[in-house]
């Protein structure tokens, strides 16, 4: 049989002609996920993740557990690889084989439909699975009170957003204000970033579901903490008169935003034409602070504080409201809710960054399972960015960690004693390589 060529000559330069090769040899140009075994054995993500999983599959023909299913996932995630259509040429590369602490060479990893297979889980999995994520980050807060001897003060951010769906998927439904077929997951973010909880929803949902992952969150914080602060911060989708009695009842502090209507823009107005007077008088925008007290709900007759923003921009009148059981001065509330923005971004690390819209399965359930499969992806990258932090003032978005850290191309070969891991001395990610690699490294 005919051996076929796999050189390809390029092009010249001098005398010397220079020649592409596909050739056997145990090349990557992702050996930064190599890094990612470090941090989910310090987390003990994938183990814990795998243990609260039930693995139905005949133990005599099991070849890949469950353990190893999700972190090939996972590090195929955070690599840039969002669905397992990579998987059956990636099961041979070194890099992957690092990250599941296997040796390059001996064993291939899980097929494309293996995986397939594997995203296929049962309801009971998935609510195991979001409580072992919520158990991380209850976990986290209590090493940081417990450090810093101070009582806990927590701030919820509660977010919606579109994943579009582009399919025949279970319960996606068309959305008029984003124009496509959608589902529209509940995201919890806290102040630092970390995620809390990813619900997946169908895309008919406004509100549902809120409350009780609310609970969910309290429960575990009381039983895990005691005392602490907990303040919740939510736009006008989350506003109903469910959630303002949860919290008051709990204890929770809350501000929420209000969907501007004839209601409250009627009584606004003498603030409005304050407001109006003043960026006459002055040339420049003008806003003003007020508050009043209102019935808001045909639920709820009891009076909520309202804060009003009575603003003229150039673009002309801006008012907002926000409803509130929080004591502060209007100024400091709103300044608190505006602080919700940061929330944006952490949405768009997940949806963008990590790539965690995608979904792609036709079972809602094998949605929501690569969602949370999505969201174990950035808690590990959440926490090797931490691990950087310290070497700069600016904060690296997880597409250019992966660019910097991960997308690294090395030559792996496997000693009896060693696994040499031979990187280009000049890639300009050099130093922070070494540095994150003596961080990870076992103490």
């Amino acid at each position: 049989m005919t051996e076929c060529n796999s050189q390809i000559h390029l092009f010249s330069i001098g005398r010397r002609t220079v020649t592409a090769a596909f050739d056997d040899v145990r090349l990557t140009f992702d050996i930064g996920v190599s890094l990612l075994h470090r941090i989910d054995k310090r987390l003990g993500l994938s183990d814990r993740l795998a243990a609260a999983m039930i693995d139905r599959r005949d133990p005599l023909r099991v070849r890949h557990s469950l353990r190893d299913l999700l972190m090939q996932r996972i590090a195929l995630i955070c690599a840039g690889y969002e669905d397992a259509n990579d998987a059956t040429t990636l099961r041979h590369d070194p890099a992957f084989q690092l990250a599941l602490g296997r040796v390059p060479g001996e064993a291939a990893l899980a097929s494309q439909p293996t995986l397939s297979r594997f995203e296929q889980r049962p309801r009971r999995d998935l609510l195991s699975l979001s409580n072992v994520l919520l158990d991380l980050w209850v976990e986290r807060l209590k090493r940081k009170a417990k450090k810093s001897k101070k009582r806990p003060r927590i701030i919820l951010d509660f977010d919606s957003t579109d994943f579009i769906t582009h399919g025949d998927q279970q319960l996606n439904f068309f959305h008029g204000h984003y124009g496509n077929y959608i589902y529209y997951p509940v995201l919890v973010f806290d102040q630092h970033g970390f995620p809390v909880a990813a619900v997946l929803r169908s895309g008919d949902t406004r509100t549902g579901g809120v409350c009780a992952v609310l609970m969910r969150i309290m429960e575990k914080l009381s039983f895990a903490l005691g005392k602490f602060d907990l303040l919740v911060r939510a736009d006008a989708g989350f506003s109903m008169p469910e959630l303002y009695k949860l919290c008051d009842t709990m204890g929770i502090r809350y501000v929420v935003a209000l969907i501007t209507h004839k209601t409250l823009t009627e009584r606004a107005e003498p603030w409005m034409a304050e407001a109006r007077k003043l960026s006459e008088e002055t040339g420049e925008p003008a806003r003003l602070l007020r508050e009043f007290q209102h019935r808001w709900g045909r639920k709820d007759g009891g009076l909520h504080r309202i804060i009003a923003k009575a603003e003229v921009t150039t673009l002309g009148d801006n008012p907002r409201f926000l409803i509130t059981n929080m004591t502060e001065p209007p100024e400091q509330v709103y300044e608190t809710y505006t602080g919700r923005g940061q929330g944006e971004n952490h949405i768009k690390e997940l949806k963008c960054a990590m790539l965690g819209d995608r979904m792609s399965c036709h079972a809602f359930a094998a949605n929501q399972f690569r969602l949370l499969l999505h969201t174990a992806a950035y808690v590990l990258m959440f926490v090797l960015r931490e691990e950087i932090e310290s070497l700069s003032t600016t904060r690296m978005q997880m597409d250019t960690l992966r660019l910097r850290v991960l997308k690294v191309a090395a030559v792996v070969k496997v000693s009896a004693r060693r696994i040499w891991l031979h990187m280009s001395a000049q890639h300009p990610s050099a130093s922070l390589f070494k540095y994150l690699g003596a961080a990870l490294a076992p103490t």
